[in-house]
Protein backbone atom coordinates (compact mmCIF):
# COMPACT_ATOMS: atom_id res chain seq x y z
CA UNK A 1 0.00 0.00 0.00
CA UNK A 2 2.83 2.42 0.89
CA UNK A 3 4.60 1.57 -2.38
CA UNK A 4 1.45 2.34 -4.41
CA UNK A 5 1.01 5.66 -2.58
CA UNK A 6 4.65 6.57 -3.16
CA UNK A 7 4.26 5.76 -6.87
CA UNK A 8 1.21 8.00 -7.12
CA UNK A 9 3.02 10.87 -5.38
CA UNK A 10 6.01 10.52 -7.74
CA UNK A 11 3.72 10.52 -10.81
CA UNK A 12 1.87 13.63 -9.60
CA UNK A 13 5.15 15.45 -8.97
CA UNK A 14 6.55 14.49 -12.37
CA UNK A 15 3.33 15.59 -14.04
CA UNK A 16 3.58 18.97 -12.30
CA UNK A 17 7.17 19.43 -13.47
CA UNK A 18 6.23 18.58 -17.03
CA UNK A 19 3.33 21.05 -16.97
CA UNK A 20 5.59 23.76 -15.56
CA UNK A 21 8.22 23.34 -18.26
CA UNK A 22 5.51 23.07 -20.91
CA UNK A 23 4.37 26.60 -20.08
CA UNK A 24 7.91 28.01 -20.12
CA UNK A 25 9.31 30.36 -22.70
CA UNK A 26 12.87 30.37 -23.99
CA UNK A 27 15.06 33.23 -25.10
CA UNK A 28 15.14 34.71 -28.56
CA UNK A 29 16.51 32.10 -30.93
CA UNK A 30 18.12 30.12 -28.13
CA UNK A 31 17.72 26.44 -27.37
CA UNK A 32 17.68 27.14 -23.63
CA UNK A 33 16.36 29.94 -21.46
CA UNK A 34 18.46 32.34 -19.41
CA UNK A 35 18.23 30.14 -16.30
CA UNK A 36 20.08 27.32 -18.09
CA UNK A 37 22.90 29.56 -19.35
CA UNK A 38 26.04 30.30 -17.35
CA UNK A 39 25.94 34.11 -17.57
CA UNK A 40 23.20 36.02 -15.77
CA UNK A 41 22.09 39.36 -17.19
CA UNK A 42 21.87 42.36 -14.87
CA UNK A 43 18.50 42.93 -13.22
CA UNK A 44 17.34 46.56 -13.40
CA UNK A 45 14.46 48.48 -11.84
CA UNK A 46 11.93 50.00 -14.24
CA UNK A 47 8.78 51.94 -13.48
CA UNK A 48 5.92 53.55 -15.31
CA UNK A 49 2.21 53.47 -16.02
CA UNK A 50 0.59 50.58 -17.84
CA UNK A 51 -0.33 51.77 -21.31
CA UNK A 52 -1.34 48.39 -22.70
CA UNK A 53 -1.75 44.76 -21.63
CA UNK A 54 -1.19 42.39 -24.52
CA UNK A 55 -1.94 38.67 -24.51
CA UNK A 56 -1.01 36.93 -27.70
CA UNK A 57 1.71 35.30 -29.74
CA UNK A 58 5.16 36.24 -28.50
CA UNK A 59 7.47 37.18 -31.33
CA UNK A 60 10.44 37.35 -28.95
CA UNK A 61 10.52 33.77 -27.71
CA UNK A 62 10.91 30.34 -29.17
CA UNK A 63 9.76 28.18 -26.28
CA UNK A 64 6.92 25.70 -26.21
CA UNK A 65 4.56 28.40 -24.91
CA UNK A 66 3.99 30.71 -27.86
CA UNK A 67 1.22 32.77 -26.21
CA UNK A 68 2.61 35.31 -23.76
CA UNK A 69 1.49 38.27 -21.67
CA UNK A 70 3.25 41.60 -22.14
CA UNK A 71 2.89 45.02 -20.58
CA UNK A 72 3.65 48.21 -22.41
CA UNK A 73 4.83 50.74 -19.83
CA UNK A 74 5.24 54.44 -20.32
CA UNK A 75 8.03 55.81 -18.13
CA UNK A 76 7.98 59.29 -16.54
CA UNK A 77 10.34 60.34 -19.39
CA UNK A 78 7.69 59.23 -21.95
CA UNK A 79 9.80 56.22 -22.98
CA UNK A 80 7.95 53.05 -24.02
CA UNK A 81 9.07 49.74 -22.49
CA UNK A 82 7.76 46.30 -23.42
CA UNK A 83 7.77 43.96 -20.43
CA UNK A 84 7.51 40.22 -21.02
CA UNK A 85 5.71 38.69 -18.02
CA UNK A 86 5.72 35.09 -19.25
CA UNK A 87 3.44 32.53 -20.80
CA UNK A 88 -0.27 33.26 -20.69
CA UNK A 89 -0.80 30.11 -18.62
CA UNK A 90 1.66 31.22 -15.94
CA UNK A 91 1.04 34.99 -15.86
CA UNK A 92 -2.67 35.48 -16.52
CA UNK A 93 -3.37 36.02 -12.81
CA UNK A 94 -1.17 39.16 -12.90
CA UNK A 95 -2.82 40.58 -16.01
CA UNK A 96 -6.19 40.15 -14.29
CA UNK A 97 -5.02 42.50 -11.50
CA UNK A 98 -3.65 45.22 -13.78
CA UNK A 99 -5.34 47.95 -15.77
CA UNK A 100 -4.33 50.75 -18.10
CA UNK A 101 -2.99 53.71 -16.11
CA UNK A 102 -1.86 51.65 -13.10
CA UNK A 103 1.59 52.50 -11.75
CA UNK A 104 3.94 49.51 -11.85
CA UNK A 105 7.55 48.85 -10.87
CA UNK A 106 9.35 45.95 -12.54
CA UNK A 107 12.65 44.34 -11.67
CA UNK A 108 13.66 42.85 -14.98
CA UNK A 109 16.46 41.92 -17.30
CA UNK A 110 17.24 41.85 -20.98
CA UNK A 111 19.64 39.93 -23.16
CA UNK A 112 21.69 41.16 -26.09
CA UNK A 113 19.33 39.39 -28.50
CA UNK A 114 16.25 41.26 -27.29
CA UNK A 115 15.06 44.40 -29.06
CA UNK A 116 15.92 47.66 -27.34
CA UNK A 117 13.50 48.61 -24.53
CA UNK A 118 12.27 45.01 -24.17
CA UNK A 119 12.68 43.37 -20.76
CA UNK A 120 11.69 40.14 -19.02
CA UNK A 121 10.03 40.66 -15.63
CA UNK A 122 11.47 38.99 -12.54
CA UNK A 123 9.32 40.85 -9.98
CA UNK A 124 6.28 43.05 -10.64
CA UNK A 125 5.17 45.48 -7.92
CA UNK A 126 1.87 47.39 -7.84
CA UNK A 127 -0.73 48.40 -5.25
CA UNK A 128 1.79 47.75 -2.46
CA UNK A 129 2.36 44.08 -3.37
CA UNK A 130 5.19 42.35 -5.18
CA UNK A 131 4.75 39.28 -7.34
CA UNK A 132 7.85 37.20 -8.11
CA UNK A 133 7.72 35.57 -11.55
CA UNK A 134 11.30 34.29 -11.65
CA UNK A 135 13.67 33.27 -8.88
CA UNK A 136 17.26 34.44 -8.36
CA UNK A 137 18.37 32.16 -11.22
CA UNK A 138 15.90 33.98 -13.51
Amino acid sequence: MKTELASVVVLVLLGGLAADSASAQQGMGQATGVAMQGVRPDVVSLSGKVREIDTGPCESTYGVASIGIHLVLETPAAEELKIHLGSAVAADFIADQLSVGKKVTVNGFRTARMPENHFVAQVVTFDGKSIRLRDANL
